[in-house]
């Protein structure tokens, strides 16, 4: 559909997308003057500053775009980051209303065995650690030709951005603390049978308050889940499994061979 020519067109699209209820159109078209805006991008700008949508639903409306805005029970807020296996959105329950994280597979993926393999076992591994310093896993879905797993929200930032804001290393302190903190989330994964194999400044967020937690057990081990190392040769062939940077040497070699250690040597 092309880009919305006028105000009319606009307001259309905002009924069509569902994003608000109809009475809730109706509220804000008042509330806003919308019909008085100049441009369909002022009406957007005018609904984004006063909260009634987000950054990426406005855009997505301008564009002439009225699907997108939901996923199963979830509405999509913002993009949070793309990556090699599809798209993490940030989004609300819509019976809830808590924020949550969507890993959603691109349609490459979803068409690739190994990956589908991936992203379940990825959610089983979450979803059996229930700890403050590691992120929760909600569920995994697949609704329809979408497949997705539903995270805990942290808002935060990795460690690696933390470093780079800095610009200088980290006080011997604080890099006590994350390190310490972590450990306890892998601890506990190792007591569940589950090896991260990809421990990097990535996968370590950080919140305001300086809480830390585990993400991204997209290359785990499972101890009982043989499936999971043949997933991985579908994709990677039989070479190394995790990032070369912090993985330790015998892991490089043979990635079944992880266990606890080479986790801690990557920490």
């Amino acid at each position: 559909m092309p880009k919305p020519p006028d105000i009319e067109t606009f307001l259309n699209l905002l009924r069509e997308s569902h994003l608000l209820s109809v009475d809730e159109v109706r509220t804000v078209i008042d509330r806003h003057e919308l019909e008085n805006a100049a441009s369909p991008k002022e009406a957007a700008q005018r609904l984004v500053t006063a909260k009634v949508l987000t950054r990426y639903q406005g855009e997505r409306l301008l564009s002439g775009r009225t699907r997108g805005f939901f996923i199963d029970r979830y509405k999509i807020l913002e993009v949070l980051g793309f990556g090699g296996m599809g798209s993490l959105y940030l989004a609300e329950d819509k019976e809830t209303k808590d924020p949550v994280a969507l890993k959603v597979l691109n349609e490459k993926c979803r068409n690739d065995a190994g990956m589908m393999t991936r992203l379940k076992l990825e959610a089983i591994a979450g979803a059996r650690l229930d700890h403050p310093h590691v992120v929760r896993t909600i569920s995994y879905e697949e609704a329809g030709a979408v497949c997705y797993i539903a995270m805990e929200f942290v808002k935060g930032i990795s460690l690696l951005e933390l470093v780079l804001l800095k610009q200088k290393s980290l006080p011997t302190p604080q890099v006590c603390d994350v390190i310490s903190q972590a450990a306890r989330g892998l601890a506990v994964a190792h007591q569940g049978g589950i090896i991260h194999r990809d421990l990097k400044p990535e996968n370590l967020i950080i919140d305001s308050e300086g809480y830390v937690k585990v993400l991204d057990f997209g290359l785990a081990l499972l101890k009982d889940h043989p499936e999971a190392e043949f997933s991985l040769a579908m994709i990677f062939g039989h070479g190394c499994v995790g990032t070369p940077e912090y993985i330790a040497p015998e892991q490089s070699k043979d990635g079944q061979s992880a266990d606890a250690r080479t986790d801690i040597y990557s920490l």
